[in-house]
């Protein structure tokens, strides 16, 4: 009664129909069953600090799941929390609507097919969202599970027993080193005997789970099921095709809410084989067991099956799945497409600065991210072809796990030792030349550069800049003074006086182009265009702190400079007194494919000062500086720099994980081949289309720029708008437009995209180009 107080419930004991106590370990769980509902008391005995972690995990991974299934719902106390304090020992209260009352416990029912696929659903949606709990108190069972049926073989008497079981033990041999590359959850057990009930209508309600304390693989869970489902079946028929079926169809309905890999699938049947053997064995050290004859008559139905017909039936049955639920998303998403949230919009129009834009027409509202694809509100799967933040996949398991590992653990500034930060810039200073050999680490790359400005007028004593026309280096007061992007556009302002602008060494439609496409014509191009970073220099001596350039430009039309245009520009630069500054934010870490700097991608150049963001943190906003111990000694001169989330244990061991995936996964080879791909099948396209003026790009790093015509070069900005809308509303595939005349489509994914991935953007592309060009061709001429 003290502890429902926490929560502001009045228990009525006139109400109260049973009361009865669980005990597991150190947990105590006292239920309390009313007509319409059940209270659960969940109280850790010991009141050490980690029985609370543990409570509070349990809770908010509940939470979760009383959101998308029948479960008990964790409340929050007074004060905001899910753990109370009674007694000193951590106590949680949980409501629990269904399992009471006209409620039937699932093992009391002759459960029927419709039963065990409804089931399986349940089971499905748990597994998706338990796959991305995570909590550091969480452990990984490494007990090898063969020895105990090894050593438990000797209580099989019958030979054609000890036959399966020894044919089932050596195939999960043939596959078991294979087992650890498979997903992993965490375990919330549930017990089909004492947990899961039904109601009248047939609806599923799971009453009560085991602890959330370990790690399993996700695909267990199915594995279980699929075991329990072969028993009751084959108990019922001697029908080796129907029950084959039947299970598929359980296997399909699992698949709809949470999709089955490829490795899982190759594995089922040796992990089915293996779980129903162990089953035999549990209940075979039971003198005279009556269970034990229905699991035999399972492992003969199973052993009748050659682990490559199962394979085969369950991948046709899954690719049957997956057309299904894409036909039903279709069906649903035309039934509704309108704006997925205008209440969204409406908060935004009136509480944030109407200069934050929103993409495409129809604004989407996006709730999820994995690896190349974010999904909307309803489902609805998007080929991610812009977001280089996320730069290894959205979401990606190893960087998630680090940042909520050490994000539970400490989260602290630089001010402190801690070997994080040494471990990351160890990481990521091995992947510079020697020269660049210090680091500070900022929140963004739009905080990098405005520091890498500061870091040249101090080296210097020099106030001006030189940047590139198109230019875009960040969101502060000094870093939109040297991004023309910004201020030669809406809403802009002149030319700031200390900021010399040199054209674009744009080769296509630029002041030097190499109409010949041949290399000669592209050196004079380079030389030409770096000419003018001379021609600076020499009308303003002594005043030029430092020369700054992405080192393949993005908002300025994803421009690849010509070969040899930045080691000119440097040489000239350093002549004139100036440093020299690469902008990685965007293009860094591997992107282009050939190397894992773009400021090194064709010309043999080093920087004086390199910055870095948007990908460096899959997402997480961290940023970087990098320089040489004369440049950063020079800062040091008595003020000191500090920055309160720069270089913090959170940050660092994400960073570290990022560098990690690129080297583990060979993403900078994977960026060079699909981009490669990618614009190979974009140049064949582009043979179709004269408005299609150009393909550029390096690794996953690509534009499309479209023009009126190919003699006159005139921009086609309405064209390049609704390709882009096109692929989205119709193929569901994201990319953006940008460039200064807005007709360059940007194509720069997360550099995990895969060979399908591209063809997907291929196909979205091909058919957005030949519904609408000869269209615009029409209205145009």
């Amino acid at each position: 009664m003290k502890a429902a107080s926490h929560y502001g419930y009045h228990i009525d004991t006139a109400s109260l129909k049973q009361t009865k106590c669980i005990v597991s370990g150190s947990v105590h769980e006292h239920v309390l069953s009313f007509s319409d509902s059940q209270i659960i008391l969940r109280v850790e005995s010991s009141n050490h600090s980690e029985a609370e972690e543990r409570l509070n995990f349990y809770c908010t991974t509940l939470d979760q799941l009383s959101d998308a299934i029948e479960c008990p719902k964790p409340k929050k106390n007074s004060g905001g929390k899910f753990v109370s304090h009674v007694e000193q020992n951590p106590v949680a209260f949980l409501e629990y609507k269904v399992g009471s009352g006209d409620s039937t416990p699932f093992h009391e029912l002759t459960p029927s097919l419709d039963s065990w696929v409804k089931l399986a659903k349940v089971v499905g949606t748990m597994d998706s969202i338990l796959v991305s709990a995570y909590n550091p108190i969480v452990r990984r069972c490494t007990r090898d599970p063969t020895t105990d049926l090894c050593l438990t073989m000797e209580i099989v008497r019958d030979s054609g027993d000890k036959q399966i079981m020894g044919d089932f033990l050596r195939i999960y041999d043939m596959v078991s080193h294979n087992v650890d590359k498979l997903r992993e959850r965490v375990i919330l057990d549930l017990k089909l005997q004492n947990t899961i009930t039904v109601d009248k209508e047939g609806n599923l309600g799971i009453g009560a789970f085991g602890d959330c304390f370990y790690v399993t693989k996700t695909i267990m869970s199915l594995v279980h099921l699929v075991c329990q489902v072969t028993v009751n079946l084959v108990s019922k028929s001697n029908d080796t095709v129907p029950v084959l079926e039947n299970l598929c169809h359980v296997i399909r309905s699992y698949n709809s809410s949470f999709c089955i890999t490829s490795l899982e699938i190759e594995l089922f049947y040796p992990l089915v084989c293996f779980e129903l053997a162990t089953l035999f064995l549990k209940e075979a050290k039971i003198p005279d067991n009556e269970a034990l004859n229905p699991i035999r008559q399972a492992m003969q139905f199973l052993h009748s099956l050659s682990p490559s017909m199962f394979r085969l039936e369950l991948q046709k049955n899954l690719v049957k799945s997956t057309k299904n639920s894409e036909t039903d998303s279709k069906k649903t998403h035309a039934s509704s497409n309108v704006p997925a949230a205008p209440h969204l919009l409406e908060f935004r129009r009136n509480h944030l600065c109407k200069s934050l834009s929103t993409s495409y027409r129809k604004p989407i509202h996006v709730v999820r991210g994995n690896g190349s694809y974010l999904f909307d509100v309803n489902g609805k799967k998007y080929l991610d072809g812009v977001n280089n933040v996320a730069h290894v996949g959205h979401c990606h398991p190893k960087v998630v796990s680090a940042g909520q590992s050490q994000m539970a653990t400490l989260c602290t500034n630089t001010r402190y030792l801690g070997t994080e930060l040494v471990a990351y810039l160890q990481n990521l200073l091995s992947t510079f030349p020697p020269k660049l050999s210090v680091c500070f680490l900022v929140c963004s790359g739009t905080e990098a550069n405005e520091l890498a400005l500061r870091l040249a007028r101090n080296y210097t004593g020099r106030n001006n800049f030189i940047c590139i026309d198109g230019a875009y280096h960040g969101n502060s007061f000094e870093t939109v003074n040297i991004s023309p992007y910004k201020w030669k556009g809406k809403g802009g302002f002149p030319k700031p006086e200390h900021v010399h602008v040199v054209d674009t060494p744009d080769t296509f439609r630029g002041l030097y182009r190499n109409k010949s496409k041949s290399k000669e014509e592209e050196l004079n191009c380079a030389e030409l265009y770096a000419e003018q970073v001379k021609s600076v220099l020499e009308d303003c001596p002594n005043k030029v702190a430092a020369f700054i350039a992405e080192s393949v430009m993005g908002c300025g039309g994803q421009i690849v400079p010509p070969k040899g245009y930045l080691e000119k520009s440097f040489t000239h630069a350093r002549s004139g007194g100036a440093l020299c500054i690469s902008d990685e934010v965007q293009i860094g870490f591997g992107r282009c494919g050939h190397s894992f700097w773009a400021f090194n991608h064709q010309d043999d150049v080093i920087p004086d000062i390199v910055t870095m963001g948007k990908p460096i943190g899959n997402g997480h906003p961290i940023g970087a500086v990098v320089t040489t111990q004369e440049i950063a000694d020079a800062f040091a001169n008595g003020m000191e720099y500090f920055n309160t989330f720069g270089g913090n244990n959170v940050s660092c061991v994400i960073g570290t994980a990022v560098l990690d995936v690129i080297k583990e996964e060979g993403l900078q080879h994977n960026s060079l081949i699909i981009g490669n791909f990618v614009k190979e099948g974009l140049r064949n396209i582009q043979g179709q289309f004269p408005e299609i003026g150009d393909i550029r790009g390096v690794g996953l790093y690509i534009g499309i720029e479209f023009v009126r015509d190919l003699e006159h070069l005139e921009p086609f900005p309405e064209l390049a708008s609704e390709v882009s809308q096109h692929m989205k509303e119709n193929s569901n595939v994201l990319v953006s437009v940008d460039g200064p005349a807005n007709n360059v489509i940007k194509v720069k994914p997360p550099i995990c995209w895969s060979r399908e991935d591209a063809l997907w953007f291929l196909k979205a592309f091909s058919k957005a180009a030949e519904e609408l060009i000869p269209q615009f061709r029409t209205f145009h001429h």
